[in-house]
Order: C-alpha cells, then sequence, then structure tokens
C-alpha cells in the first residue's frame, strides 16, 4: 500500500488530548482495559477503554456527518439567509462538515456500537469529513461513502465515556473520547483480553 493511504497510517493517539498516553492510562490502572461485556454491564459513570474490531459502520447515506458551526462544534440548522448555530446563534454562509460516525464494535464478549466524532473520524479514515462528503458525491450519494469499508476489522483501543444513559439502558450508543492504534500496545492487550 502506498504511503498515505488509509491502512498505512498510524494514529497512536489523538493530538488534542497529550497529558497522559494511552500506554499510561491503561498501564497506571487509571483506566483499564474493560471487556465490552463488562462495559455493558458497568453500574458507574466514566471512562473506559476497550480493545475490539469494527465489525459494521452503522451510519447511511447522509447521517454519518452533520453540518457544524465555525465557532463551535454544534450542530446549525437552515435558515433563510445561511444556516444558524444552534448553540452561540451565530448566522454562518459557510458551515463545517463534522463527523458523527456510527460504528459497532466487537470483541469476542459482545457488541458495543459507539458514536465517533469528528477528531476521531479524520484519524481513523486520514481524510476530513469534508474531503469524504466530496468522495461520496463523485460516488453518486446513493450509498455510504465506500472508504468506511476500509475500516472493517481494524482493531483499535477505544477509550468511551460511560454515561447515566448508557447504564440505564435509555441510550445504548457510547461516545468516544479517544482512539489508539498503537500496534504495541494493542499486541499487549490482545492478549489479556484474549481477542
Amino acid at each position: 500500500m502506498a504511503q498515505g493511504d488509509v491502512a498505512s497510517q498510524q494514529i497512536t493517539q489523538i493530538e488534542e488530548q497529550p497529558d497522559h498516553s494511552v500506554g499510561d492510562e491503561l498501564e497506571g490502572g487509571a483506566r483499564p482495559l474493560n471487556l465490552i461485556e463488562e462495559v455493558l454491564n458497568m453500574t458507574d459513570e466514566g471512562e473506559c477503554w476497550i480493545l475490539g474490531s469494527i465489525v459494521s459502520v452503522e451510519s447511511g447515506v447522509h447521517d454519518w456527518c452533520y453540518l457544524a458551526c465555525n465557532n463551535c462544534p454544534k450542530k446549525v440548522i437552515e435558515v433563510k439567509n445561511g444556516y444558524k448555530c444552534k448553540k452561540c446563534l451565530r448566522i454562518l454562509a459557510d458551515p463545517l462538515v463534522r463527523y458523527k460516525l456510527n460504528i459497532i464494535v466487537a470483541d469476542g464478549t459482545g457488541c458495543l456500537n459507539l458514536i465517533v466524532w469528528n477528531q476521531e473520524g479524520k484519524l481513523i479514515l486520514g481524510k476530513s469529513a469534508n474531503e469524504v462528503r466530496a468522495l461520496q458525491k463523485a460516488e453518486g450519494e446513493k450509498a455510504q461513502p465506500k472508504i468506511f469499508e476500509s475500516l472493517l476489522e481494524k482493531r483499535f483501543l477505544f477509550k468511551d465515556e460511560v454515561s447515566s444513559r448508557n447504564i440505564s439502558s435509555i441510550d445504548l450508543v457510547y461516545s468516544v473520547q479517544k482512539i489508539c492504534d498503537d500496534e504495541t500496545l494493542i499486541c499487549i492487550y490482545s492478549s489479556d483480553a484474549s481477542i
């Protein structure tokens, strides 16, 4: 595969959160690695790490992204003179396209429905949401973008947020906070998690 292809890129850790490395978080026990079965049975809110393979991209033709404010990451709504931010109330002519990618991850003990947001989406796909949207338009816009197929069967460490809505089964979708594809860490924790 040529350099720059999605499969040849390694993301290791999201750059916005450099305070603690993934290895530090896992080895220090601050946030231990959990099996998906354990996450589904959690009774306390918080963050946890899982190791799993992407088995499905559940996003449809258009719901894998959203139009967002240029000032904050909130969704905008179309109004007669452009787009209006729901949070800061700005009127925009040209909003950003941001990821809201719904994936299913499995680890041998269960499956978990995750939302991958913009920064993490850029890192695992190697392209911005705007670039993927342009590819989708070139493909005819009748199905989800073909680039999503490159994610299938890829293994990552996912740092997920477990909310009260997840615990009470009101919301069965967990939000991804960080993603790591460091092969050394994946190998170390693969044997621990028996994946």
